[in-house]
């Protein structure tokens, strides 16, 4: 009986022009960076038909005490969208990041993500993402 309604389902699908592979599946652009100092700069944006994220993370080598508890701005493209703040991991090395969701539902967001800010701008591959002194553009 599944079968026969999985064969009719794709049977009605091929004549309303929906094929069984038709479902978009989400872009994905990301980029890092890095500098001298062993500073890492990561940044993700996915986009889907009914969701986005964006989650950028800073991170910095143990012992690298002036850079503890700096706020750092976050800029996509010309716009500044958030800053982060470098804490300390359980191993001693600072990181810090920054998400967002579209999803309107508080419960169902990625965990530690806020929704995207108003002032968010067009993102696409070849965005530059600038978090302090390091920068990446988004490919993909």
């Amino acid at each position: 009986m599944k079968i026969r309604n999985l064969t009719m389902a794709l049977c009605w699908g091929t004549l309303i022009g929906v094929s069984a592979t038709s479902v978009a599946s989400p872009t994905v652009a990301s980029c890092d960076g890095y500098n001298n100092a062993d500073v890492t700069l990561w940044a993700r944006l996915v986009s889907g038909v009914e969701r986005q994220t964006f989650d950028v993370t800073v991170k910095a080598p143990a012992g690298n005490a002036r850079r503890l508890g700096r706020t750092w701005n976050v800029m996509v493209g010309q716009r500044r969208v958030g800053a982060l703040k470098l804490s300390p991991n359980a191993d001693g090395r600072l990181s810090g990041s920054l998400s967002f969701d579209s999803n309107s539902t508080p419960a169902y967001r990625n965990p530690g993500s806020a929704p995207f800010p108003r002032n968010w701008p067009a993102v696409g591959s070849g965005t530059l993402v600038r978090v302090g002194n390091l920068s990446c553009r988004l490919n993909g």
